[in-house]
């Protein structure tokens, strides 16, 4: 009986990290951006665009690549590794180009600080709640 409810949790436990990997892109919930693609996106991210369409500053939020978002962020949005992605914000601050995006350490974060900033765009697990934000969609979807 205790082998049964072990392999249950195990599958359930293995379900739910598959479920983890889908990411949504968020902006303040005023941003009248509705639609982007991933190209656009990751330009956002990579520094390449820094005003949104109609006018305003981007403000970027990341967060640690660690986490399921950030693992699908590298993956599908940017396509690179993380070392890579550090080094061009290394080289960018470093040259006085640009800062680099604001870093925090988990969805909630995330969330709290895209609220509070009209420009902000960041990403966060699917599953994570994201509440008075709006979801940005990707190519046509609004997970990744």
């Amino acid at each position: 009986m205790k082998f049964r409810i072990l392999l249950a949790v195990l599958i359930t436990a293995c379900l739910s990290s598959l479920a983890f990997g889908q990411a949504v892109m968020i902006v303040h919930k005023d941003n009248p951006v509705n639609n982007a693609t991933r190209a656009e996106a990751a330009n956002y991210f990579l520094g390449k665009a820094s005003i949104w369409p109609g006018g305003g500053k981007v403000m970027i939020v990341d967060q640690k690549k660690s986490t399921p978002a950030g693992m699908e962020f590298l993956k599908k949005i940017v396509k690179m590794e993380e070392s890579t992605f550090k080094n061009l914000w290394v080289e960018k601050m470093l040259s006085g180009e640009a800062l680099p995006p604001v870093n925090k350490n988990s969805d909630v974060e995330v969330v709290e600080y895209v609220k509070a900033n009209p420009g902000a765009i960041g990403y966060v697990s699917a599953s994570s709640p994201h509440e008075g934000v709006k979801v940005l969609n990707i190519d046509g979807a609004s997970e990744w």
